[in-house]
C-alpha cells in the first residue's frame, strides 16, 4: 500500500435509500456519509452523478449556477471527507490548524517588530485593540483573510511578506 492511498478517492456510489455517499479510498477505507453533510439542500445536487476526479476529489453535478465559480459542478475535496467520517484525522486537522495559527502570529509579530511598530502603534492603525493583536500574534486568536490583510497593510507588507518570512523561518528552524 502506498502512503498517498490513505488520501486516494477510489470510488463512489450513491445511496438514494438513505441519502448516503459510500466513499471508497485506495488504502481499502470505505466510509458512508450523508449527502447532507456534504453540501447544502439547496444547491441541486444531484448525487447519483457524483463521480471521482483524480483520485483527489468527488465531483457533484448540482443545479446551474450553484456550483464552484457559478457553474453546474461542485468538487470535494478527499480531505473534507475524512474530516467528516475520521475523527483521529478532524483531530489532527485541527491541531494543525492550531500551529499554523502560531506561525502566522509569529510571523506577523517578527514583521511588525521589522518595522519598528508596536502592537499599540498597530491597534491605531487598524482599528483592532492592542489586545487583539497581541491574541493574534500569540496564536491564540485566529485570523480571518480580511484581518490578515488589514494586518499586512497597516505595516506596508504584502501576501507575499508574510510567505517570505514563513520561509525563511522554516528554512532557519531545518538548518
Amino acid at each position: 500500500m502506498a502512503e498517498r492511498d490513505y488520501e486516494t478517492i477510489a470510488g463512489v456510489t450513491f445511496d438514494a435509500s438513505g441519502r448516503t455517499l459510500v466513499v471508497r479510498f485506495a488504502d481499502g477505507d470505505e466510509v458512508s456519509i450523508s449527502a447532507d453533510r456534504l453540501l447544502p439542500v439547496g444547491k441541486g445536487a444531484r448525487w447519483e452523478g457524483t463521480a471521482v476526479e483524480d483520485g483527489l476529489h468527488l465531483h457533484v453535478p448540482v443545479a446551474a449556477g450553484q456550483g464552484d465559480s457559478g457553474g453546474d459542478a461542485t468538487d470535494i475535496p478527499w480531505d473534507t471527507v475524512r474530516t467528516l467520517t475520521d475523527p483521529q484525522f478532524a483531530a489532527e486537522m485541527a491541531q494543525a490548524a492550531a500551529r499554523n495559527a502560531l506561525q502566522v502570529g509569529a510571523t506577523l509579530r517578527t514583521l511588525r517588530r521589522q518595522r519598528g511598530l508596536t502592537a499599540a502603534e498597530m491597534g491605531s492603525r487598524t482599528g483592532m485593540t492592542q489586545q487583539s493583536i497581541s491574541r493574534i500574534e500569540n496564536g491564540r486568536h485566529n485570523v480571518s483573510f480580511a484581518t490578515l490583510e488589514k494586518l499586512l497593510a497597516a505595516m506596508g507588507c504584502t501576501l507575499r511578506d508574510l510567505q517570505a518570512e514563513d520561509g525563511e523561518a522554516l528554512e532557519r528552524a531545518s538548518a
